[in-house]
């Protein structure tokens, strides 16, 4: 909490005129005033309260269809089996993917082209429209995995084996039993996860400067413009504007909360019939969406990173090159360095942070758990600017400390969330046998706990280097232009026009955590196959 509270004291300052450094030493509301005038503040503002309430509702009703559907009861295993592979993808090269999909020279249009005999792409934009609306559609696929993720971790831990029993014994199938029973119960343990949904589509910058519209942008992404703008008075218009989003986001997850108690006493309330809605297309639907988009936009990342010669509208590139690698590689071969490094230490320090509070506290009480989230829940852009100055004052430079720390923030509650659930499933027995043979609590976790719970360490690293590969401001503001990761270098690139260029980062940036999560699968794999043997 330390590094979150003196950025928000560091922002919050600044918004009322109080930035020495600048000889600004003036209190009061000034800034807000300069604020509320600046060109489209009103318009972004609202731009972001709809793209971002948006994206949020239509994951949640995308998640809760495959929910209702069987998705629990191990159907659709297609898409289960590949939940954490669609998990490990960063935000910036998924809206990368499906934005090369879908813009005017993507593979419908090539389609549609063929089909009608035109050779010229279709004046339709469907990217970057001045609605959100593709802004919205990016980041609902995107956050569906990690709400079914959290949903099915949820289900392990609650008890609703008897109350579908029950309900099977009053006519009630599954997909009719999913509100009045699954839902009440499922919603109180989702409840932070939703809000850090809805947290983050309200609070995204790269994924906005990627899909979302420019004019205006949304209000994320205008606080970044002007805490980089060249006249440094801005800064404190910027952490102005930092602190209203933040205040945003605290009105939308007070508003969820309330949304979440209507929605329970509804499912309870009400007398729901014994008979499907019919929805159950609707869901298979959704599950080949999710996996289509996934599938074709690494596809097409991939065909244009060694297309040497692509026209319209063929399927497929004529010719094939590697030029494009080689001569970016003086480019993101650093990069690739340097996010390993940062990648590997951050999820390193997290999963060893997270064992040590799970074996020496346990988990954590209901008052400790919101500050987990805190990191989470606030937007970036009210609190992490200011951070780096404050780490470089105690020692900690501008480089590789303080990357490390501010993706921390971020990896240690994700790291905490999926391990809290392995350890709440764990039969406590094992290491309750294991001291009464061993009497040393070192020996049993070494020797049985640990072991048992080693393919959900490997997951969390996973995922906990995932989301730092992820992580776009943090090492952006912590770096101060010293690092240079994947990520960093494929939102640079995107606002160029070298669709090759792109491709190349955005692929690379789409296959390092995936080739992580392959090799802790194969890892987990093998020791369980030894320790079987």
């Amino acid at each position: 909490m330390l590094p979150i509270i003196s950025g928000v004291v560091l922002t919050l300052l600044p918004a009322f005129g109080w930035l020495p450094v600048l000889n600004q030493q003036q209190l009061g509301w000034h800034i807000w005033q300069q604020l509320f005038i600046q060109p489209s503040f009103w318009a972004a503002s609202g731009l972001t309260w709809w793209s971002g309430w948006l994206a949020t509702l239509a994951s949640l009703f995308i998640a809760a269809l495959l929910l209702q559907y069987g998705f629990a009861q191990q159907r659709f295993a297609l898409l289960s089996r590949w939940l954490s592979a669609m998990l490990a993808v960063p935000h910036a090269a998924y809206a990368l993917g499906l934005f090369a999909l879908l813009a005017a020279t993507g593979w419908p249009a090539r389609i549609w082209a063929l089909g009608s005999g035109e050779q010229l792409p279709p004046q339709i934009a469907l990217t970057q429209d001045p609605y959100g609306l593709s802004l919205a559609l990016t980041l609902a696929l995107r956050e569906v995995p990690f709400l079914l993720l959290m949903a099915l971790a949820a289900f392990r831990t609650l008890n609703l084996a008897p109350l579908l029993r029950q309900a099977r014994l009053l006519g009630y199938g599954e997909p009719q039993a999913f509100w009045p029973v699954v839902v009440p119960q499922l919603l109180p343990v989702l409840r932070w996860p939703i809000m850090v949904v809805l947290a983050y589509n309200l609070g995204v910058v790269d994924v906005a400067l990627i899909t979302g519209p420019s004019l205006p942008p949304t209000l994320a992404v205008m606080v970044h413009q002007w805490f980089v703008d060249p006249d440094l008075t801005m800064r404190l218009v910027a952490a102005a504007g930092g602190i209203w989003l933040t205040l945003m986001i605290m009105l939308a997850c007070a508003l969820w909360w309330g949304i979440e108690k209507l929605i329970i006493a509804i499912c309870m309330t009400r007398q729901w019939p014994r008979q499907t809605f019919g929805f159950a297309w609707l869901a298979k639907l959704s599950s080949i969406l999710l996996l289509t988009a996934w599938l074709l936009g690494a596809a097409w990342l991939l065909f244009w990173a060694f297309a040497r010669r692509w026209r319209f509208p063929d399927l497929w590139p004529e010719q094939w090159q590697l030029r494009s690698w080689l001569r970016t590689s003086s480019d993101w071969w650093p990069a690739l360095v340097d996010t390993l490094v940062v990648g590997v230490a951050s999820a390193t320090l997290a999963l060893v942070l997270v064992i040590g509070l799970l074996e020496g506290v346990g988990q954590l009480k209901r008052w400790q758990r919101p500050l987990l989230f805190v990191p989470l829940i606030l937007p970036q852009v009210g609190f992490l600017f200011f951070v780096p100055g404050m780490l470089a004052r105690i020692g900690i430079g501008y480089g590789y400390g303080a990357a490390i720390t501010l993706h921390l923030l971020f990896v240690l509650p994700y790291s905490y969330l999926l391990l809290e659930r392995a350890y709440l499933s764990l039969n406590l027995q094992y290491e309750q046998h294991a001291l009464l043979l061993s009497k040393s609590r070192w020996r049993a976790l070494w020797r049985v706990k640990w072991p048992l719970l080693a393919p959900a360490f490997a997951s969390v690293f996973a995922v906990g280097f995932s989301v730092s590969v992820a992580q776009y401001l943090a090492t952006l503001y912590a770096s101060a232009g010293r690092i240079e990761t994947i990520t960093t270098l494929t939102v640079s690139a995107a606002g160029g026009g070298d669709r090759r260029l792109i491709a190349v980062f955005a692929l690379l940036q789409w296959l390092l955590p995936f080739l992580v999560f392959l090799v802790m699968a194969w890892v987990s794999h093998w020791r369980s196959r030894w320790q079987r043997a």
